[in-house]
């Protein structure tokens, strides 16, 4: 049952860092500016930030479409590599057509359409960006049948968990909601998998970290399994690669610790940590650079509007 704050809840996620460290001022819309931005009574710049917090872009719509699918195959729908080829990009299509025309629609109900950053700040996808998103989905969707956990999954010996949860999972780590959303976690043997489709470039700091999580988030809520047993796999389906990795209880102390930091970092922009209450907008300073292309907050962040010459 949802419960009516004034200020969001503690919480922490790799992606939420990501964005903290690359630009506390877009931390700032994300964060607070748009809590609240869907009650009437809200305020302009609230309103505005919710809005422009639901932007998406053609890739992270590939990903969404990408996800989706496997997760519909796993379930028994047994689509070709070209069906799923088509389908995403009709689904994409229909995004771009629809942030075309439906802008004021989208306005007035930022859950109604997936409005795409490309149309609502520029021209939409010229033909370059076109060919190839379309590639990259092509050989996306054909690499998912190759892919140790799509088999794995597919295997009548697994025993699925969780799949692509349309819940957000989390669990808390002292007084912080640390957000854990993993694709699949299944057992097949005696191993428990924990995996992640991706469909962007390998970054094994970052993806090792975000699956670290994953692992205390396993740990936390299924107290029957230990660490030993869990192998975690990212599939990166632009390679096809799948990148298998098993964790220690010290390399998660590392991540606990680096958690901790980022948290205390974190804090020292609240006025009241108790409730989550924000020092003033003009504390959370912009970092205005080549991000700001592809911010989300263009039309409210002076600073991204002067780098980017936008009037």
């Amino acid at each position: 049952m949802f419960e009516k704050r004034e200020y969001p809840e503690k919480s922490w996620s790799v992606s939420k860092m990501d964005i903290f460290e690359s630009c506390k001022r877009k931390y700032y819309y994300s964060t607070y500016a748009q809590w609240n931005g869907w009650e009437n009574d809200a305020s302009t710049l609230s309103k505005k930030a919710y809005t422009l917090n639901k932007l998406g872009n053609v890739y992270s719509a590939l990903g969404t479409y990408l996800h989706t699918m496997i997760k519909n195959n796993i379930l028994g729908m047994n689509m070709d590599s070209n069906t799923i080829y088509l389908n995403i990009l009709g689904s994409i299509k229909e995004d771009c057509k629809n942030s075309f025309y439906k802008k004021e629609e989208w306005l007035k109900s930022p859950k109604s359409i997936n409005m795409l950053h490309e149309y609502y700040y520029g021209n939409g996808l010229d033909k370059s960006l076109g060919k190839k998103i379309a590639q990259r989905v092509k050989v996306c969707s054909e690499n998912i049948f190759n892919s140790k956990t799509y088999n794995e999954l597919k295997d009548t010996k697994s025993k699925i968990f969780e799949l692509d949860e349309e819940s957000f999972n989390f669990f808390k780590y002292k007084n912080t909601k640390l957000y854990a959303i993993l694709d699949a976690l299944y057992k097949i043997d005696d191993k428990i998998v924990i995996a992640d489709w991706k469909t962007g470039k390998k970054d094994t700091a970052k993806h090792d970290i975000q699956m670290i999580i994953y692992v205390m988030y396993v740990l936390s809520e299924y107290k029957d399994i230990n660490i030993e047993k869990i192998e975690c796999v990212n599939e990166y389906l632009l390679t096809g690669e799948s990148y298998v990795r098993t964790f220690t209880y010290d390399e998660i102390k590392n991540v606990q610790k680096y958690i901790d930091n980022s948290i205390e970092k974190i804090e020292e922009y609240l006025e009241d940590s108790e409730i989550n209450k924000p020092k003033s907008m003009e504390s959370f300073k912009a970092n205005p650079g080549y991000s700001c292309k592809m911010c989300n907050f263009i039309e409210i962040c002076d600073e991204g509007k002067k780098f980017l010459k936008i009037k």
